[in-house]
């Protein structure tokens, strides 16, 4: 079901001078899932039971108890294995709003002010296989947008306009349900602050519990934007510039609920050494659950909650020159700058090696920013038309130009690499309030067993001098990334058809990425920052994740268009793209190389290189009958199709014979 409704209302306040708009909409879903999931029902619990008592293993009580509180009833009661399907259905709304009022003082001067305010929520599941209501992600979420701005035409060939903008975006996300007080009543102790359900695995197949954390972000920004426009002559100059302040508060408590996985390998004496007498391996892995015999845990103690703040600004001049009827050049030059996010807490840190004792350095503290200012982002730009004398339905245009990229929070603060590191600069293990991934895990002859009213991993000594700890970094020479793009194209009108003919291609230089300077070498052997501690005062530092300005990126393709206007009765467009993109990494976030020693060796075709696309429509005007012209007039077919290649696919290993703990190769 969809229920969407809106509607408009607009008028003059004061004739000819005062006019305003508004504009609201509302949508209201819920739609069924499709889904199907693997739940411990009674069909499993009773075969793992058996398992149990066969073997002589106790049942574990608070293990067992979490079956009636984490699951609803009804999924546990089917009495066949498989999967099978939930009637939970994924559901949301959304309320939008507009609102603009312009003024127009005189010839001269005009006003406006503009709003938007939207806000929505969705419950949905966040996998394909996720059936369990408890545990379907809510993420409710408002944006507040409010801009004003001044128009002066200060004569008939200069003007200048400002505009003042602030923009609010506030989301979260959890679990549909949060309140899980009684997993501790009944005695799995995971020592988490918040009440939500733990992210507890039971073998490969069936669906997990505690699926979101605790995590959200806010952030603000207020921006101030003007330009002059002045005409002389042959020459239409602009000159102008932006001052942008954001703050952004990011609290992304990714394993503050723990992670427990029962993976079914431990057996009837917990370390593995025998296994379950059954060939069902989701039986096996609901065995090492109730029996309470962990395949291994983690969670991350202290708070991952930073509010940042950085402000740039950008200035600009440019000018478009007619030189002639035939020929036009629009060129300038551009600079913007970014400061390094930084807080007033002091609790950003960075690895910074022979700096501090510890090798943990605090902005505001030890060093000033993060990364060293970055003040050589200057842009060039230019571009042509040419139309030849010989020749008024052909032109010719091209440009180029750099452009540079203004890096988001997200991979700084919340970047979630594939490795034992923190998710970002929010994660280091210091400062007042440091964070700490804690981990246990069974081996041979040492089984981890969940006992009641006991805390799992325990949380008493928090330090790196007992276990290694993993540190989040920026180059201290990270640079701004940027792309250098230019093009060249023909066009030509043919009567009522129109060809186009270019080529397009871009450059990407000092692209962020990441790389894990203390990975382990090819083999197993260490990185370069593991030893006994003494080089950091005591600490022992593991997977070292560090934020490079070193990625590149290149991108060429050939771009045909072919386009006919009211030829009899037909309207069509047919578009063909040939293009290749190749870079060391697509993402920009959560992507580690195979072997950080050897970055340049992931160089490859893009995650998203699409060799060969074909989009186009055709539309056709029916002609009219001579007869009943009301109702045979005005009618057209339509249609419109896509047809494009296939993307790359990357093949991982799921075995580490690279030593390097990292599953990437």
């Amino acid at each position: 079901e969809n229920v969407q409704w809106g509607a408009s209302l607009g008028g003059p306040f004061y004739k000819d001078h005062t006019f305003w708009f508004t504009n609201f909409e509302k949508q209201k879903f819920n739609i069924a899932t499709g889904n199907s999931g693997l739940e411990p029902n009674a069909y499993y619990q009773t075969a793992a039971l058996q398992l149990l008592s066969d073997a002589g293993v106790a049942v574990d009580p608070a293990t067992q108890k979490l079956l009636t509180l984490l699951w609803p009833s009804d999924l546990l009661a089917g009495t066949t294995p498989g999967f099978f399907q939930s009637a939970a259905p994924e559901f949301g709304y959304s309320y939008n709003g507009v609102a603009k009022i312009d003024h127009t003082f005189n010839s001269k001067h005009s006003i406006y002010a503009r709003a938007f305010m939207g806000q929505g929520n969705q419950t949905a599941p966040v996998g394909t296989t996720d059936i369990n209501p408890y545990f379907f992600e809510i993420g409710p979420i408002h944006v507040y947008n409010f801009s004003a701005g001044h128009n002066w035409v200060i004569s008939p060939s200069i003007s200048n306009s400002v505009t003042a903008a602030v923009n609010y975006f506030h989301q979260t996300f959890s679990d549909a349900n949060t309140n899980f007080t009684s997993v501790t009543d009944a005695g799995f102790i995971t020592g988490a602050p918040f009440p939500n359900a733990p992210n507890i695995q039971i073998g490969n197949d069936f669906e997990p519990t505690g699926n979101t954390p605790p995590e959200g972000r806010q952030d603000v920004t207020g921006v101030i934007d003007e330009a002059f426009n002045i005409v002389k002559g042959k020459h239409q100059f602009r000159i102008g510039g932006e001052f942008r302040r954001a703050q952004v508060d990011e609290f992304y408590h990714r394993h503050a609920i723990g992670n427990y996985q029962f993976l079914g390998g431990q057996g009837p004496n917990g370390d593995g050494s025998t296994s379950w007498n059954t060939d069902d391996q989701d039986v096996a892995a609901l065995a090492d659950f109730l029996a309470g015999y962990l395949t291994k845990a983690s969670i991350a103690v202290g708070n991952p909650e930073r509010l940042v703040f950085s402000t740039g600004y950008d200035i600009f001049a440019q000018d478009s020159y007619q030189v002639s009827n035939e020929l036009n050049f629009n060129f300038g030059i551009r600079y913007d700058y970014m400061q390094p996010m930084h807080d007033s807490k002091k609790d950003l840190s960075v690895f910074r090696p022979g700096l501090t004792t510890s090798g943990i350095a605090f902005q505001g503290t030890d060093i000033s920013s993060i990364y060293q200012p970055d003040h050589t982002s200057f842009s060039p730009r230019i571009g042509f038309s040419y139309r030849p004398k010989s020749s008024q339905a052909t032109v010719i245009r091209g440009g180029g130009g750099i452009f540079f990229d203004t890096p988001n929070a997200n991979p700084f603060l919340d970047n979630r690499p594939g490795n034992s590191a923190p998710n970002g600069l929010e994660g280091n293990p210091g400062g007042s309030n440091p964070v700490f991934p804690l981990t246990t895990a069974a081996s041979a002859g040492k089984p981890v067993k969940i006992v009641s009213g006991q805390e799992i991993i325990p949380t008493s000594t928090l330090s790196c001098t007992v276990n290694p700890c993993g540190v989040f970094s920026v180059d201290k020479n990270f640079r701004s990334p940027y792309n250098v793009n230019f093009n060249l194209q023909i066009e030509r009108q043919m009567g009522k058809a129109f060809f186009q003919l270019g080529y397009v291609g871009s450059q990407g230089r000092k692209l962020l990425s990441l790389l894990n300077i203390n990975q382990p070498h090819l083999g197993g052997a260490p990185g370069a920052y593991v030893g006994d501690g003494t080089a950091f005062g005591g600490n022992l530092y593991s997977d070292i994740n560090q934020i490079e300005s070193i990625g590149t990126s290149n991108y060429n393709s050939l771009q045909a268009v072919f386009r006919t206007s009211s030829w009899h009765g037909v309207v069509a467009q047919t578009s063909y793209t040939w293009s290749h993109g190749l870079d060391e990494v697509t993402q920009y976030r959560g992507a580690l190389p195979q072997d950080s020693y050897n970055f340049k060796g992931d160089y490859g075709n893009s995650d998203f290189d699409t060799r060969n696309g074909l989009k186009g429509y055709v539309n056709y005007a029916i002609p009219s009958a001579p007869v009943m012209k009301l109702l045979t007039g005005g009618w057209e077919l339509n249609s419109a199709f896509a047809f494009n290649g296939g993307q790359p696919i990357t093949v991982y290993n799921g075995d580490d014979t690279s030593g390097t703990d990292e599953f990437t190769q």
